[in-house]
Parts: structure tokens; C-alpha cells; sequence
């Protein structure tokens, strides 16, 4: 089962790739959508021997200290037209307030092997901003452990652009804004990868609470099939970052 979704992935990504280079050598930019966020809460729970719950969050203070400023902070760019980014900041509340800005990810862990560090995933990825309105989309695929980190590789599908909570813009707390309409680029597709540390050499067999992790993706259009997202968590290296 692993292996048949190694090999979808590769496939996926080879598409994603050529998408990429059609574009490029056209002298385009490909990126259509980036999300950079950092200073992410990440934290699992066991279920079971083999099962768990993954989830990284923005928050106000990663660490709990109010002596450190290690809030999440990010970024949402529509790179065509009608550009514009939004930007976040979860650490100045009285000059920015927070309104719903959020991003929340959430994946379900199952066939956790502790011995080989592997194990598949499934789930969903949900940002919203200042007054409502969500980017989301389902999120598939199968853990295995780096040197430092847990390294995650999966589908994303089903990704779904919603203003009907909002006002049909991307706005951020901090500044910025951007359409909501991405009707051109539809379906949407992507690949998304994560990066999260674990306790020292462990494998999700305890848990943990507020290790770092950040989120970076980007969309591309396809020339066949509309958009394509790559969609990035990042950890260790993400837990003090602050995205301007």
C-alpha cells in the first residue's frame, strides 16, 4: 500500500514539475497562490498502538512564555491578477486584531510502524482570514522519519476557495488583501509535504505538545488539468520564524 502511493506521488509530482517548466519556459512565474506561515503550534495524540491525531495551529505564543515573543505570523500572495498579500500576525492583538484568522491542520495517523518509522495519513488543511473567508482541502498520504524530523509526502484534493462566511476578499489582520476568485484555475490539485520534530528520536509513539512547525505552499496552474498546488508544513527550522 505504501509503495503504490510512493509511486502515485512520484507520478503526481512529475506532472506537477512539468506543469512547472511549461510555464517557466514561457517566461512566466507558475506560482498562482503562496502560504507562508511560521511560529506553528504542532502536537499529536496517540489513539491506539498504531493510531494518532497530528494537528499544527497558529497561536498567539508557541512556547507559553510571555517573557519570549514567539507568536505565528505569515503570509497569504496572489501572485496574478488582481495580485495582492495578506499578511498575519498573531502576537500584536491591540494594534492588529486577530478577528478569524486562523490555519489549522489536522491528519488522522493510521498503520504507525515504529520500528520502520513510517505511517499513513489522512486529513484536512484549513486557513481563514481576518473577516471569514477559508482556503481548504483534504490532505492524503504517508509519514516516514528524517535524521531530525518526520517528514510527511501526500495528496492534496478537493481544494475549495470559500467566501461565504466572509466578504470574497483574503484579508490579512495585519494588512493586505486579495480575490477570492480563482474560478480560472479550477480543479485544484496539489502535493503537500511536512516537516514537524519529534521528541529525540522518537516516532509518534508519545505524545507532544507545541513543538514548532510553519506551513509553506504554493498553487501552480496546469496546462491541462487548471491548478496544481505543492502545500509545505514546515517544522523545527520554522518554530522561532517570524514572516514579514
Amino acid at each position: 500500500m505504501r509503495t503504490n502511493n510512493n509511486k502515485r506521488l512520484a507520478a503526481f509530482a512529475a506532472f506537477v514539475a512539468a506543469a512547472v517548466l511549461s510555464t517557466s519556459a514561457l517566461g512566466q512565474d507558475p506560482r498562482v497562490l503562496i502560504l507562508d506561515y511560521g511560529g506553528l503550534s504542532g502536537n499529536f495524540t496517540s489513539t491506539g498502538p498504531t493510531s494518532g491525531v497530528y494537528t499544527a495551529f497558529a497561536t498567539t505564543d508557541l512556547d507559553g512564555d510571555l517573557a519570549t515573543d514567539d507568536p505565528s505570523s505569515g503570509r497569504a500572495q496572489r501572485l496574478v491578477p488582481p495580485a495582492g498579500t495578506a499578511r498575519f500576525d498573531w502576537g500584536l492583538p491591540v494594534l492588529a486584531p486577530l478577528g478569524s484568522s486562523s490555519l489549522l491542520v489536522t491528519l488522522s495517523l493510521t498503520n504507525i510502524d515504529t520500528f520502520a518509522q513510517t505511517a499513513d495519513a489522512t486529513g484536512t488543511i484549513t486557513v481563514v482570514d481576518f473577516d471569514g473567508d477559508v482556503i481548504s482541502g483534504d490532505v492524503s498520504g504517508s509519514w516516514t522519519r528524517t535524521s531530525v524530523d518526520a517528514d510527511f509526502s501526500g495528496d492534496v484534493t478537493s481544494v475549495d476557495f470559500d467566501s461565504t462566511g466572509g466578504n470574497g476578499t483574503f484579508d490579512g489582520n495585519l494588512a493586505g488583501s486579495f480575490s477570492m476568485d480563482f474560478s480560472d484555475f479550477f480543479p485544484v490539485l496539489g502535493i503537500t509535504t511536512d516537516f514537524s520534530g519529534l521528541p529525540g528520536g522518537s516516532f509518534f509513539d508519545t505524545d507532544f505538545e507545541d513543538l514548532g512547525a510553519g506551513v509553506n505552499s504554493r498553487l501552480v496552474p496546469s496546462p491541462t488539468a487548471g491548478l496544481l498546488g505543492i502545500i509545505g508544513l514546515i517544522g523545527v527550522a520554522w518554530a522561532r520564524r517570524r514572516i514579514g
